[in-house]
């Protein structure tokens, strides 16, 4: 007969091949978590993906077309698009349709390992690296255009980020594009891009599944 922990229902032998899973990595730490807080550990998480056209804009294009179909930009989301770097290397190619898929911030749970460098290894982890490495600047401004703020509502999230190779702003900060559904309305905003950066649960962020020509 099986022995159980006292005071419980859980046998010896279930210990034993609990512990033989976590030493065998069959059962993880994030494994482990879940279980503390009640949740399903073996949930996959929810992933929206879709495509956008490339549209090979330059910064002063986007302004132009951003704002007459009604978005507004802040201040430093302006700068940095406005600088040589974005129309040098952060457009997309033109007519080339690309495969985007949404990581929740809410899949990191603790806020301190929310980072930019710990989102984007997850996401070479899951997609490969062309998902970080292809990311560019423009592909914020497409999502502003494709996703209005009621559906990001809808997603339950305020904004998407796209962890980009950062663009130097003209304070020295490095910055990185995002789309946002702010008090003032469909916005574009330039956040800290820094490796170490702590984002919010309340966002998503995007990397490309893959291109096609």
């Amino acid at each position: 007969m099986a022995q159980n922990v006292v005071g419980s229902s859980v046998s010896a032998n279930q210990l034993k091949d609990f512990f033989r899973q976590i030493a065998d990595g069959g059962l993880t730490g994030d494994h482990l978590q879940a279980i503390i807080e009640h949740r399903n550990p073996f949930d996959k998480p929810t992933r929206i993906t879709f495509t956008v056209i490339g549209a090979g804009l330059t910064g002063a294009e986007w302004i132009t077309r951003l704002e007459t179909r009604g978005h507004k930009l802040y201040d430093w989301a302006r700068d940095i698009i406005t600088k040589p770097d974005y129309d040098e290397n952060h457009r997309l190619e033109v007519g080339k349709e690309y495969k985007v898929t949404l990581v929740f911030g809410k899949e990191i749970r603790k806020d301190f390992e929310r980072t930019t460098a710990n989102l984007k290894a997850k996401a070479v982890q899951e997609f490969g690296e062309q998902s970080v490495a292809g990311l560019k600047g423009e592909l914020a401004l497409l999502i502003r255009e494709k996703f209005t703020n009621a559906e990001l509502e809808t997603m339950g999230i305020y904004y998407i980020a796209v962890l980009h190779e950062p663009i130097i702003d003209s304070d020295g900060d490095a910055g990185v594009l995002n789309s946002d559904r702010g008090g003032d309305g469909s916005c574009v905003y330039a956040g800290c891009g820094n490796p170490g950066r702590q984002w919010s649960g309340s966002g998503a962020f995007a990397f490309l599944a893959s291109t096609s020509d």
